[in-house]
C-alpha cells in the first residue's frame, strides 16, 4: 500500500508541475505583459542560435537582453523564433507538497493497529506520513521546475518541426490523457 502512495504522489506531482497551461505570446507587446524584467530568458534566433540572458526591456517590436558579460543585445521581433524562460521554483514546490501530502494522507494505511498486524510493524500516523510525503513532493516539484523552461514567445518564423504534447486529464468523473501534436 505504501508503494502505491509513493507512486500516485510522485506521478501526480510530476504531471501537474509539468502542465503549466499558460498561453504563449506571439508578439513582443503581448509578452511584455506576462514576462517581467529580470527574468532569465533563452532566446532562439531565426537562424537557430540560442542566447541566454536576463530580460532588460521589451517594447513593441524590440527587446533588450542583458548578457553575462554585462553587455546587452537587442533583438527585433522578426529575428526571434522563440523565447523560453525559467519556471519559478516556488510554484512547483507548493504543488508538489500539496499533492503528495494529500495523497499520502488519504492513502496512508494505518494497518499496524489492526488485529492482524505484523509483529515488527512500525506505526506512522497519517499526519506524520502526510508531512513526510509533502516534503518529498516539495523536493520533487522544485527539482522538476529547476529543469523546466517554459516557452513564453513563439515568433512567426519558428522552426518547423514536429512536436508532441501529452498531459493527464483528471476530473471527478474522468481520468484520461490529452495528446496533441504539431507538424
Amino acid at each position: 500500500m505504501r508503494l502505491g502512495v509513493c507512486v500516485v504522489g510522485v506521478s501526480m506531482t510530476l504531471s501537474v508541475t509539468g502542465c503549466a497551461g499558460k498561453r504563449v505570446a506571439t508578439t513582443f507587446a503581448d509578452m511584455e505583459k506576462h514576462v517581467p524584467a529580470g527574468t532569465t530568458v533563452y532566446v532562439t534566433t531565426s537562424d537557430g542560435k540560442e542566447v541566454k540572458g536576463k530580460l532588460a526591456t521589451v517594447s513593441g517590436s524590440s527587446m533588450t537582453v542583458s548578457l553575462r558579460d554585462t553587455s546587452t543585445r537587442d533583438f527585433s521581433e522578426a529575428d526571434v523564433a522563440r523565447i523560453r524562460a525559467k519556471d519559478p521554483l516556488w510554484n512547483g514546490m507548493l504543488i508538489g507538497a500539496a499533492l503528495n501530502g494529500f495523497f499520502t494522507f488519504a492513502l496512508n494505511d494505518e494497518g499496524c493497529t489492526a488485529p492482524s498486524a505484523a509483529p515488527d510493524c512500525k506505526k506512522v500516523s497519517r499526519g506524520a506520513g502526510a508531512a513526510i510525503g509533502a516534503g518529498i513532493g516539495a523536493a520533487l516539484g522544485m527539482g522538476f521546475d529547476a529543469l523546466h523552461h517554459q516557452r513564453v514567445f513563439r515568433g512567426t518564423r519558428s522552426p518547423r518541426g514536429a512536436s508532441l504534447f501529452i498531459a493527464p486529464v483528471v476530473t471527478p468523473n474522468v481520468a484520461a490523457v490529452r495528446v496533441s501534436s504539431r507538424f
